[in-house]
């Protein structure tokens, strides 16, 4: 699947996402979004293994993966560093730890694919965090 270039309607926050009310997304679905048709006076939320496996391998989100690091890239540079902590700031708001760098760093040194991979993977794990998934 190539990247989500062209389709900006698409790939913005939830909250800004036009819905239909009959035709629910499913990524929202999988994600206990509230049904349209009916008031919500209180949303649940569930932890499930589709949640997790749909976050690891579906076709969307490994696209929103390589969309993140193309801007990180184009933003960062291909320095590792400078990659990394670009991709923390875009992705949860804030500088990554000592031991989070170390950690990606040597995951970037360690990859078997190309540095562009690499960085794809990176920014792939990095959606996966709860830190992004979960506002506390």
């Amino acid at each position: 699947m190539e990247g989500h270039a062209g389709c900006p309607e698409r790939d913005r926050r939830s909250v800004y996402v036009f819905v239909k009310r009959n035709l629910r997304y499913p990524l929202f679905a999988l994600f206990d979004a509230p049904d349209r048709n009916e008031t919500c006076s209180r949303r649940y939320a569930t932890t499930t293994a589709p949640q997790a496996l749909t976050l690891l391998n579906d076709a969307i989100i490994l696209g929103f993966a390589r969309d993140f690091a193309a801007r990180v890239t184009k933003e960062a540079g291909t320095e590792p560093v400078k990659v990394i902590d670009r991709a923390f700031l875009i992705a949860i708001g804030r500088a990554p730890k000592p031991d989070e760098r170390a950690t990606m760093l040597d995951f970037l040194k360690e990859h078997k694919g190309t540095s562009a991979e690499a960085v794809i993977d990176l920014c792939h794990a990095l959606l996966n965090l709860n830190e992004f998934l979960y506002v506390d």
